[in-house]
């Protein structure tokens, strides 16, 4: 049996030392990895394969400190961008909110305005003689061409029309008069009501709850044809119409109703 030295006894020590290192590193044990070089330093400090180790060791463990930094700033940075980003996120919802509120604070205010004028709104001579018929049509679109157009098409099929370009004049007229059918465009830009908020004032008035409410809209707006139904209106028609389909709906309306 062979016998060891000293020496020979020490480069075992150091060697299954080493490969318990190795193992450690493969694992990502670094801390645990140092202890063990420190071990085999004091064993025998002067073996280049301890040091070698302990290069090694040292690199892996600024390279963890490096990226434990990095990992930080970036966690710093995402946590500063999420509270930036819930902070506008609030500020954006309280100041759609307010928006809300003014809008419809505004609108408040100028429905009470237009109710209020409309109450003391007399009939104008060149109204008087027009009582309520199933020939008569009021007519509101802002479009004056537009509005021309219908009124020449109607009246080339007998209807009495009244053409009006706002809902505001509309909503004073419809105060003390009933015509026998609305048709009305949705988007009235120069009213202080677009056209949902006109049907929804108008159908508040007890002597119009039998007069048949259409929407011209120049949108084919799913969405919008949808609200309009949901609403109540009796009719949807889409821009450009021809005269045949324009004169057919408003006479199945007239017809249906006259019938109620």
């Amino acid at each position: 049996m062979v016998q060891l030295t000293p020496r020979d006894d020490i480069k075992k020590q150091v060697s299954e030392i080493l490969l318990k290192v190795d193992n450690l590193i493969r694992a990502g044990n670094v801390d645990q990895a140092i202890r063990e070089i420190i071990l085999a330093k004091d064993i025998d400090s002067s073996n280049s394969y301890v040091n070698a180790y302990e290069e090694r060791i040292e690199f892996l463990r600024r390279e963890r400190e490096k990226h434990t930094e990095q990992q930080k700033a970036r966690n710093e940075a995402e946590n500063i961008k999420r509270d930036r980003d819930k902070e506008l996120r609030l500020r954006q919802a309280e100041e759609q909110q307010r928006l809300e509120n003014e809008q419809k604070s505004q609108t408040q205010r100028m429905n009470t305005h237009v109710e209020q004028k409309a109450k003391d709104l007399p009939i104008t001579p060149e109204l008087q003689h027009i009582k309520k018929s199933v020939n008569t049509v009021l007519v509101i679109d802002d479009d004056r061409k537009m509005l021309e157009l219908i009124t020449e098409i109607l009246s080339s099929h007998h209807f009495e029309v009244i053409s009006l370009t706002t809902s505001d004049e509309a909503f004073m007229l419809l105060q003390k008069w009933a015509p026998g059918l609305i048709l009305c465009d949705v988007n009235l830009e120069t009213s202080t009501m677009g056209g949902f908020s006109f049907y929804e004032s108008i159908r508040k008035l007890k002597h119009l709850n039998n007069v048949p409410f259409i929407f011209l809209t120049g949108l084919n707006d799913r969405v919008i044809m949808r609200t309009g139904k949901e609403m109540g209106v009796d009719d949807y028609l889409t821009k450009p119409i021809s005269e045949e389909n324009l004169v057919a709906a408003i006479k199945g309306k007239l017809k249906r109703f006259a019938m109620l």
